[in-house]
């Protein structure tokens, strides 16, 4: 175990600053669901594969590996003999209860305004629509991580480690978590022993994973497991990144481009593989869901760098594996599949904890600066979709290239302002790290 070299789990001048009540949390709830209300309940993409699951079903990987959310749902719908759903709703809840509630404990401690700490989860488009995804697991795998970084905030690291591990059962990407609370315990003390115990935990969960899943109906594509998972992150960088999309006998695109000879992909269990033409917009729709769902985070992060105190990122205790984390689960997102605004978003405790806790620094004892922040927060996050509102007829292409450039302009703006604000002469002195 490691603490923190000043103060063991708290960042010094926060003692005894209380926190929020549970409350503020439970109203952070109920103002995302006022957010997310078109959706919730609704068996949007992916989910019915997690519904097979809660009905005792074989699903397809890596759905039917992310089991422990829809098997519990299963679990209870079997003892009370009510369907499933209702079971999703309230863990969907309870999740984002968890990870609201852990998110303003972590902030208001390291001088975010209250306020504003219950604000950004709403501000930051990407949590209400998590929260909106009721089948999905990526609700409840933010909070696990939520919960498993104040854990270790307060020095209990075997209780971070189970939990941060438990999470692997939820979605695959809470080992990243896991390696970065490890990484970050070495860095602290140098020493081995929580490495270690996160390797065995790790390595624990993912072999006990496929056994206690229970059958599943292989992927999508047919392919082999190892070769599915081995293409993943190069294949979908070709997509999101080139523009380039890919075609199988199972899944077909606009205008094929080019095919591999079924003779080289026969040993490899694979009947058709092959790419399509080059589209640019689907770059751009791959930066604007990497940057929007986390509102002006991406501009904010501009703001310590050209003046605050960026050696606190590295001697707390929860900003370090934090920044760690987000560093790389932000760009692993995008490589990790189609809905990539979704699939950044562990990369929460960078965009969500890390940056604003900096900015608070950099700001200093400014209250009139926040609202401002708030706003601008707002506006970058939900952007896209006043766009859509505005402009319904769009075709879907110049829709991408509208939005990605609406976006980036708005962070760019954001970035000018929030830089505007800061106090001559840098942050206040009980602002600055030790």
């Amino acid at each position: 175990m490691y603490a923190h070299p000043i103060l063991p789990g708290r960042h010094p001048g926060t003692a005894g600053r209380r926190p929020p009540p549970p409350l503020v949390a439970a109203l952070v709830v109920a103002a995302a669901t006022v957010l997310a209300w078109p959706r919730i309940g609704e068996p949007g993409y992916d989910a019915e594969h997690y519904l097979q699951i809660a009905r005792g079903e074989p699903a397809l990987e890596p759905f039917a590996l992310r089991f422990l959310v829809p098997k519990l749902a299963e679990v209870l719908a079997g003892w009370s003999g009510l369907p499933p759903e209702p079971f999703f709703l309230a863990s969907k809840a309870l999740a984002l209860w968890a990870f609201a509630w852990a998110l303003i404990r972590l902030l208001v401690e390291r001088g975010v305004p209250p306020a504003v700490a219950a604000a950004l989860p709403l501000a930051s488009s990407g949590i209400p629509h998590l929260y909106g995804q009721t089948f999905l697991p990526d609700m409840e795998a933010l909070a696990l991580s939520a919960l498993s970084l104040l854990a270790l905030d307060r020095g209990r690291v075997v209780t971070a480690l189970a939990i941060a591990a438990l999470g692997i059962w939820v979605r695959e990407t809470m080992a990243v978590f896991l390696a970065c609370i490890a990484l970050a315990s070495w860095w602290h003390t140098r020493q081995a022993r929580v490495p270690a115990a996160a390797l065995l935990l790790a390595v624990a969960a993912l072999l006990l994973r496929p056994h206690l899943a229970g059958p599943t109906l292989g992927n999508v594509h047919g392919m082999p497991s190892l070769l599915y998972f081995a293409l993943k992150l190069p294949v979908n960088f070709l997509v999101n990144w080139l523009g380039i999309d890919w075609f199988t006998d199972r899944l077909s695109c606009r205008a094929p481009w080019f095919e591999l000879p079924p003779s080289l992909l026969a040993p490899l269990g694979v009947a058709r593989f092959g790419l399509c033409v080059p589209q640019p917009a689907w770059i751009a729709r791959t930066v604007l869901l990497a940057v929007q769902p986390f509102g002006a985070a991406a501009a904010a992060l501009f703001v310590p760098a050209r003046r605050g105190p960026l050696r606190g990122a590295i001697t707390d205790p929860a900003l370090l594996p934090a920044t760690l984390a987000g560093a790389v689960a932000w760009p692993l997102g995008t490589l990790a599949g189609f809905w990539v605004d979704r699939l950044v978003m562990p990369a929460w405790p960078l965009a969500l904890f890390v940056v604003p806790v900096l900015l608070a620094r950099a700001l200093g004892p400014l209250p009139r600066a926040w609202p401002v922040v708030i706003a601008l927060w707002a506006v970058c996050g939900w952007g896209r979709l006043l766009l859509a509102a505005v402009m319904p007829g769009l075709p879907t292409d110049a829709y991408w290239i509208t939005a990605a450039a609406l976006t980036l302009a708005l962070e760019a703006l954001a970035a000018l302002v929030m830089l505007r604000l800061l106090p001559a002469g840098g942050p206040a002195p009980n602002q600055r790290t030790p």
